[in-house]
């Protein structure tokens, strides 16, 4: 496995989305205090965020499969 394969890879996306200033600009972010403060806080921010929206997602489901069986659309448990 050679890392510099993904780096290859990867570079692509980027370079569809962000300019070369704004990647520069990112850097200088990212150097900032509260740029290490993102970095440091984005796994458990993410994690969190996907807990929240799988949990909306259930009560969505449960919401919608709640109002089928009382029209009698649902004849399931």
């Amino acid at each position: 496995m050679n890392a510099g394969d993904l780096v290859n890879l990867i570079i692509p996306i980027y370079e569809k989305y962000y300019t070369e200033e704004d990647v520069q600009g990112l850097i200088k972010f990212y150097n900032t205090p509260v740029g290490e403060k993102v970095i440091a806080s984005l796994p458990q921010v993410t994690a969190e965020s996907m807990e929240a929206g799988q949990q909306w997602g259930e009560s969505i489901a449960k919401q919608v499969l709640d109002d089928m069986k009382e029209k009698g659309y649902y004849k399931g448990n």
